[in-house]
């Protein structure tokens, strides 16, 4: 009998072959447990993905570090803005506030366009490995198991 993971992606092998991760003989016990296994399986598709993934995170990461400079800002618009006897002087404090929104903004679109475009990918990724599997199975198979 053929090996059905031959021409298969690696994450196609881990499908045709009961949901097991290929690291070594693991015992049971060392196995993630089932509703983390389908997440195992997925994070296959994933890394093929780094770039894409490493950019995200640093996205994820400036978007943060610009929600923790908020409250920063505000208070730097109250304490020198609206204590200043000068009505100018709460110009440049708004300026850094709105400066802190547009990088927040520009920070969380990025991230949510390539977390999408990722997902979509490996959404196209899994099928083809399904698509490929079914390609390899004998029309026995199917005989045997007509819905």
């Amino acid at each position: 009998m053929r090996d059905r993971g031959a021409h298969c992606p690696p994450g196609a092998r881990l499908l045709g072959q009961g949901l097991r991760p290929q690291h070594g003989h693991a015992a049971l016990s060392d196995t993630p447990k089932p509703k983390l296994l389908n997440l195992w399986i997925i994070w296959g598709f994933i890394t093929r993905y780094p770039g894409h993934i490493a950019l995200a995170m640093a996205a994820l990461l400036v978007a943060s570090g610009a929600t923790l400079a908020m409250p920063q800002a505000f208070r730097q618009v109250v304490d020198k803005g609206f204590g200043a006897s000068d009505p100018d002087a709460i110009t440049p404090y708004f300026l850094g506030l709105l400066g802190i929104v547009a990088v927040m903004a520009v920070a969380s679109s990025v991230r949510f366009y390539i977390v999408s475009w990722v997902g979509e990918r490996v959404v196209a990724d899994i099928r083809m490995a399904v698509h490929s599997h079914l390609l390899t199975l004998s029309p026995e198979f199917f005989e045997v198991n007509r819905p």
